[in-house]
């Protein structure tokens, strides 16, 4: 085959590829998968075991295809890794995930005895979630164990960490006192006292909140008696003052005594101010509303009242 059609045909099945890709990026993206695998970028070993593990799964969704596993790693990886992962697919035309899986564990898997050490020195974060803190115990133990976690010493060792690392003093020693046997059970444990600590919590809250009311009430209704008495005792200091001014006038009429003259009231421009019905005009001595029976009547009507003034 001449050059340029050999060149024309490269060019040809690298746009077929290219396409491929595009297709099975969208398939992967519409199946869910690329947010099920957590990014690995090439800086944390410890990250590289949750990355292969979240890959393994996903491996078993897409039955075991090489390709679609593989564009599904370019997904996920970040960094130097997806670079490195592009070169050595670059070199080697023929690769399946097997040998590409292998790569990458040759040259990103960390330390076993530097992860059993953070295992050992595992604690939970304050304000992190009892899950938060029991996935970094598992993408530790992935690292240490691969993915093989079933294993009744793995378990227990795991339980351990986890028990050695939570904040919560009393939730540690109930865990410690119901002896479970695997990782998940001492979460669930710690979950559900979590749980009813919260519960709790909220019941004493509402517990106070009717204490709280119920003194309110009470006060409130302690202030109303009070506002009552006051009332009472209020128009009772009338009655009794009334009844003393009663009294006086009685004892002064008695001794044929004359009762304190008031005072007349003069207007500014001086007619009298009566000092009875407070009206402009007339004294209290001709106030018909004082003495009805000194109102005049003329022709069936009644008279027109004088105005009065000092001159």
């Amino acid at each position: 085959m001449p050059g340029g059609e050999q060149a024309e045909a490269a060019a040809s099945m690298g746009t077929m590829l290219s396409d491929n890709l595009v297709n099975l990026n969208m398939e992967l993206r519409a199946q869910g998968l690329v947010g099920q695998v957590r990014p690995f970028n090439g800086e944390n070993t410890s990250r590289f075991a949750a990355w292969y593990a979240d890959m393994q799964r996903c491996s078993i969704s897409l039955e075991n295809q090489s390709g679609r596993i593989i564009q599904l790693a370019l997904l996920s990886l970040k960094g130097n890794a997806a670079d490195y992962a592009v070169r050595y697919i670059k070199d080697n035309p023929r690769v399946t995930w097997d040998t590409l899986k292998a790569a990458l564990k040759e040259r990103y898997e960390g330390d076993k005895q530097y992860s059993q050490q953070q295992l050992k020195r595992i604690k939970q974060n304050k304000g992190e979630s009892i899950e938060s803190f029991t996935e970094r115990i598992l993408i530790l133990a992935e690292a240490i164990y691969g993915n093989d976690l079933t294993n009744n010493v793995v378990q227990l060792t795991l339980k351990d960490a986890f028990l050695d690392g939570i904040l919560d003093g009393p939730t540690a020693k109930l865990i410690l006192k119901k002896k479970p046997q695997t990782l998940e059970a001492a979460k669930q444990i710690a979950l559900n006292e979590q749980q009813t600590n919260k519960t709790f919590k909220l019941i004493r809250r509402q517990e106070e909140d009717m204490e709280v009311d119920a003194i309110n009430s009470k006060e409130s209704n302690k202030i109303a008696e009070l506002e009552e008495n006051i009332v009472a005792l209020t128009r009772k200091m009338d009655e009794v003052l009334t009844i003393q001014k009663q009294d006086r006038d009685r004892q002064i009429d008695r001794q044929g005594g004359a009762r304190p003259k008031m005072q007349p009231k003069w207007t500014p421009d001086g007619r009298p101010i009566c000092l009875f019905c407070n009206k402009e005009g007339h004294k209290i001595a001709e106030c018909w509303k004082k003495h009805p029976d000194k109102r005049p009547k003329e022709n069936g009507a009644f008279k027109t009242r004088k105005t009065f003034s000092k001159n």
